[in-house]
């Protein structure tokens, strides 16, 4: 017969620690991420198991896998009446825990994850033309897949609302987690600006700027302004300091969430996911968002955002009476 196929919990623990050993920006070392489970472990068991000893090296080792298999399975025997599943989501939670972040997270049942939607490629877009002659355009999240991309529909929408009178853009990202596409549509409006600086996990940091072909043409350069709430999420939260940075857009709402960054996601057993952080993303300049979120210059409920941005923007497009 042949050998016992692993358990799927330890499966799922070895598969976190490769990817956090082995992708996360911050270069976190073996021992800190296996330290961090097993402590987790101890914790949730009650356990008196001693921590092994673990390599302080940023890299993915197996005999340090092979120690915290071995101290376990004397956990385990130790504690047999504690279920190894839970142990696993004490473990991955505490990886997550080491470098708390919007782009490290762990999602033990999928179906409840926020961004489910937006990894599996679906995605909710409405326009329509708000009196002031103010085009109007809400999505629910940055997606690009064979069948739908999210770039294409966005000038599509800016072509349709332009023919009906548009003399102004109210972008609209309340509630968007994210995904891909934010530099592109920021140089829809901008002439060749820096977008965004990136930062590499091997400490190589780059300028990515707006694409200068992506400009729209003079007719769609209308005044903006983006509504925001702690809902915007990554890819949003660029649009709009990006945007504002370039002198481009006013910002309405709340306080976006400080989630700027990319990430590196696995599945795990049971479509359970986890990811890590894979590259820091900041302002050209190193302005930091991560964290800290884009603070709009017209501050409101995240409810009142749409009509004050349009009271705004109606003030920029109506002629004054002389």
């Amino acid at each position: 017969m042949g050998e016992e196929a692993e358990p799927a919990w330890r499966r799922d623990i070895a598969d976190a620690y490769k990817l956090f050993a082995t992708k996360h920006v911050d270069s976190l070392t073996s021992r800190q991420i296996l330290e961090a489970a097993f402590d987790a472990m101890r914790s949730r068991a009650g356990s008196s198991v001693a921590m092994p000893r673990f390599t302080d090296i940023a890299a993915e080792v197996p005999e340090d896998q092979a120690r915290f298999d071995a101290a376990n399975d004397e956990l385990l025997r130790e504690r047999p009446d504690v279920a190894p599943e839970d142990l696993r989501v004490a473990a991955i939670r505490a990886m997550v825990q080491i470098r708390p972040d919007g782009h490290t997270l762990y999602y033990p049942v999928w179906s409840e994850s926020p961004v489910r939607d937006l990894v599996e490629g679906r995605c909710e877009v409405r326009s329509e033309l708000l009196p002031g002659a103010i085009g109007y355009i809400w999505w629910s999240g940055w997606v690009q897949t064979d069948t739908f991309d999210i770039l294409k529909e966005l000038r599509s929408r800016l072509d349709a609302l332009l023919r009906d009178g548009a003399k102004a853009w109210l972008l609209d990202v309340r509630g968007n987690r994210g995904g891909w596409g934010a530099r592109h549509a920021v140089a829809m409006f901008v002439d060749g600006d820096p977008v965004v600086r990136n930062t590499y996990r091997d400490g190589r940091s780059e300028v990515a700027y707006a694409e200068r072909s992506r400009r729209l043409p003079a007719e769609y350069q209308l005044p903006i302004a983006v509504t925001v709430d702690s809902g915007s999420w990554s890819a949003s939260e660029i649009l709009a300091f990006a945007l504002r940075s370039a002198g481009r857009a006013t910002i309405v709402g709340e306080r976006t969430a400080g989630f700027v960054g990319s990430i590196d996601a696995i599945e795990l057993s049971g479509e359970a996911r986890v990811g890590v952080k894979v590259q820091h993303v900041t302002g050209p300049n190193g302005e930091m968002y991560n964290g800290v979120g884009v603070q709009p210059e017209i501050e409101t409920t995240s409810a009142d955002a749409v009509d004050a941005a349009a009271r705004h923007l109606r003030e920029k497009v109506t002629p004054v009476n002389t």
